[in-house]
């Protein structure tokens, strides 16, 4: 998120120029208007105490100094905070991941959605590359085959040493 465009209702619209991007093809998308308040907070209140007279606006994560924050200086900071919060580090990329993968489970048809979220040209990048519901939905059966024999095991041991 380098980039915002201008104010769509509640929402704030990003855009993101394609040379800025991986594909070379442009990128927009939707701030939720649940997180714009926090966004307009940061704008309004904590980003202008960081910009410079010569600070670009467009550029919107800025270091003490007004100069723009490095891809690798956000990268850290998401990954510690993350790690503080929920005990594992995740990393910016994992987030789009979790998002593909999150939207596969809830909805296997809305795939198309995460595709053109995501920015993907091919329904197939989505699909290889991002989206882990097969692990998952495989794991939770693994899971509870596995809780099945412990209860059928327990249960045949129990009646056993009833017996005995």
């Amino acid at each position: 998120l380098d980039r915002v465009g201008g104010i769509v209702g509640v929402n704030r619209r990003v855009d993101i120029d394609g040379s800025e991007t991986k594909t070379g093809r442009p990128h927009a998308a939707l701030i939720p208007s649940d997180v714009c308040r926090f966004f307009d907070h940061y704008l309004l209140h904590v980003r202008p105490r960081f910009a410079r007279e010569n600070s670009s606006f467009d550029i919107v994560w800025l270091t003490r100094c007004g100069s723009p924050l490095a891809e690798h200086t956000i990268y850290i900071t998401i990954t510690e905070l993350t790690k503080r919060a929920f005990g594992t580090s995740l990393n910016p990329h994992l987030f789009r991941r979790i998002f593909a993968t999150s939207v596969s489970i809830v909805d296997p048809e809305a795939i198309e959605g995460a595709r053109a979220a995501l920015g993907h040209a091919t329904r197939r990048t989505t699909q290889d590359h991002y989206n882990r519901a097969s692990a998952v939905t495989a794991a939770r059966a693994h899971a509870k085959i596995l809780q099945a024999l412990r209860a059928s095991t327990s249960s045949k041991r129990y009646s056993s040493t009833a017996r005995d």
